[in-house]
């Protein structure tokens, strides 16, 4: 199990201290999930598999403090929720919004408030970034609960 620890633990140092060209960081967070998927978490789950969301995490360390690789990988393990193509797909991939919609239209068109009752879109947005973190990257939006709201 420590052969896994020894690929993965010096790549993702060697791109954080940018010691990688920038045009493989991406490539080279792909293959640590690799390597990591034959590990266990410390949780005693299986880590993500989702390179790009590792490398978006990695992007938010101190770029000038030491980084402690240990600690990244077990906060991208626990606090890694999804990754979502668009906005859109984010807001109906984390609420019940497109059923939500669907009832609402159908109470709305029954007592002939069309015109006047719509969801608020911005709102349940600000409510999602307000509890979890969205990072960009990889041509992707990446979804990490916030530190307090671990599951």
């Amino acid at each position: 199990m420590e052969g896994g620890r020894d690929l993965w633990r010096p790549a993702l140092t060697e791109v954080h201290d940018g010691r990688v060209p920038a045009d493989l960081q991406r490539w080279t967070c792909w293959l640590a999930t690799y390597s990591l998927a034959s590990m266990p978490a410390e949780t005693g789950g299986v880590h993500p598999s989702d390179g790009d969301a590792l490398h978006a995490l990695l992007d938010t360390a101190d770029p000038d403090g030491p980084l402690d690789v240990e600690h990244l990988v077990e906060d991208w393990s626990q606090r890694y929720h999804e990754s979502y193509r668009t906005l859109e797909d984010m807001l109906q991939g984390m609420t019940h919004l497109e059923d939500a919609e669907r009832k609402m239209v159908a109470i709305a068109e029954a007592y002939h408030l069309s015109d006047f009752v719509s969801i608020d879109r911005d709102a349940i947005l600000d409510e999602i970034t307000a509890e979890h973190t969205v990072l960009d990257a990889g041509g992707r939006l990446h979804v990490f609960l916030g530190a307090g709201n671990q599951e």
